[in-house]
C-alpha cells in the first residue's frame, strides 16, 4: 500500500533525526547542563518515543505488500533491529559493569531476548541497554502486526482515526492522575502502547483519504513546539504517559504534514539529502547514545552543575560525537548485517521499508 505511489519519503526519515536527538537530550542534559533551562527543556525528550510508534505503524502499512508471508515479514524486520540492538547491548551491559549501575541477572538475559518492557520492575526494563526498552515494545508490535486487518469502507478511516486518536489521549491524560497510575503501565508497558501502533496504522489508511492535505509542515512542526515547552512548563513531573498522550495530536499532525509533503513533491528542510542521512542514522544513534552518556558521567564523576549557555554548547557537542558514533555503527555494523541478513530476495524489497523506523527511544 504505497501512499500515492511513494515508496521514499525524505522528509520523514529526517524527522526521525529530530525525534532521536530529543530522547538524547533527556538523558545527556542531566550529566552536562544539570539543574539548568536545558535540563529542564530536555526532561520530556522520551516522547520521542511516540512519534517513532506511530510512525512505525504508519510505514509499515504504507510498505504492506499483498502476498507477503509471515515468515518473510519477521525475518525482514529481525535483519533489520536486532544486529545492531546486540552489538549495542553488548557495549551496554560492559558499560553498566564499568559505571557500577545497578544490574538484574533476569533483567540482561530478557533484555537479551526483547521482553523486557513486559516485566514491571525498573531493575527488568531498563536492564542491557536502557532504550531498548521500546524495540521490547516494536518486536510486539512486529509480532501482532501481520494479523491486523481493517475492513475497506470508503470515508471510514479518517473518523476512526480521530476516534481513536481521541480516546487514546483522553484514556491516557485520566489515567495518569488517577490513584491508581503505574509508571510502567502508562509509558513502558507494550500493550499500552500498542496504541500509538495502531494510531500510526490509522493515519496511513486515513491520510489515502486525504487527511492532513491542509496543514502545513511549519504549522505542524510549531503546534509540537508550543505542545512540548507548554507540558514541561506547566504540567506535572514524572507523569510519562500523560506527556505522551497529550503530544499524540501534535505528533498526527506532523507524521501527516510530512508524508503529505513528500507525496506531493514539496521540496522541505528535512527531506534535503544530508539531513536524510542523518534519519537514516537515527536507530544508531538512539541505541549508542545512552552508553557514551553514561560512560562520560563516569569520567566526569557525576553530573555537570553548570550555566545554561555551557550546557547547550556541551549538549551539542555530545549530539554531534554521538551522531559521529552512530554513522560508523550503521556503515560497519547496521547496514551489512541488514543486507546480509536479508538475502539477495530480501535486498530487492528493502526500498519500500527503507523509512521502516524501528528506532524509538
Amino acid at each position: 500500500m504505497n501512499i500515492g505511489g511513494k515508496s521514499n519519503l525524505p522528509s520523514l526519515t529526517g524527522l526521525r533525526y529530530l525525534a532521536a536527538a530529543l530522547v538524547l537530550v533527556s538523558h545527556a542534559a542531566p550529566v552536562l547542563a544539570a539543574g539548568t533551562v536545558i535540563d529542564q527543556f530536555g526532561s520530556g525528550g522520551y516522547v520521542g518515543v511516540t512519534f517513532f510508534f506511530v510512525l512505525s505503524g504508519f510505514i509499515l502499512t504504507c510498505s504492506r505488500r499483498d502476498g507477503d508471508t509471515k515468515a518473510s515479514f519477521y525475518r525482514r524486520r529481525f535483519a533489520r533491529i536486532y544486529p545492531l540492538y546486540f552489538v549495542t547491548w553488548l557495549l551496554a551491559v560492559a558499560v553498566s559493569f564499568v559505571s557500577g549501575a545497578d544490574k538484574s541477572v533476569t533483567g540482561i538475559v530478557l533484555s537479551l531476548v526483547l521482553l523486557q518492557a513486559w516485566v514491571p520492575d525498573p531493575l527488568v526494563y531498563g536492564a542491557g541497554n536502557p532504550p531498548g526498552w521500546s524495540l521490547s515494545a516494536e518486536a510486539f508490535f512486529y509480532a501482532v502486526f501481520p494479523f491486523i486487518r481493517f475492513r475497506n469502507r470508503a470515508g471510514r478511516a479518517t473518523a476512526t482515526l480521530i476516534l481513536c486518536a481521541t480516546a487514546f489521549t483522553v484514556l491516557g491524560t485520566v489515567y495518569a492522575f488517577t490513584p491508581w497510575y503505574s509508571h510502567w503501565l502508562a509509558y513502558y508497558s507494550p500493550i499500552y502502547n500498542l496504541g500509538a501502533f495502531l494510531v500510526g496504522i490509522l493515519l496511513a489508511r486515513a491520510i489515502r483519504e486525504g487527511f492532513g492535505r491542509s496543514i502545513p509542515l511549519s504549522g505542524a512542526l510549531a503546534f509540537v513546539g508550543v505542545s512540548y515547552i507548554a507540558l514541561i512548563m506547566f504540567a506535572p513531573t514524572g507523569l510519562r504517559g500523560f506527556l505522551d498522550a497529550a503530544m499524540l495530536p501534535s505528533v498526527i499532525a506532523l507524521i501527516a504534514a510530512a508524508a503529505n509533503a513528500d507525496i506531493q513533491g514539496v521540496r522541505t528542510f528535512w527531506s534535503r539529502p544530508f539531513v536524510e542521512k542523518l534519519g537514516q542514522w537515527s536507530f544508531a544513534l538512539y541505541l549508542v547514545h545512552y552508553s557514551l552518556a553514561r560512560l562520560l558521567e563516569k569520567l566526569l564523576h557525576g553530573p555537570l552543575h553548570t550555566n545554561p549557555v555551557v550546557g547547550a554548547v556541551l549538549v551539542i557537542f555530545f549530539l554531534a560525537a554521538a551522531t559521529a558514533a552512530s554513522w560508523l555503527a550503521y556503515k560497519f555494523v547496521e547496514h551489512p548485517m541488514e543486507r546480509l541478513l536479508r538475502g539477495p530476495r530480501g535486498r530487492r524489497t528493502k526500498q519500500s521499508e527503507d523509512l521502516v523506523p524501528d528506532r524509538a527511544g
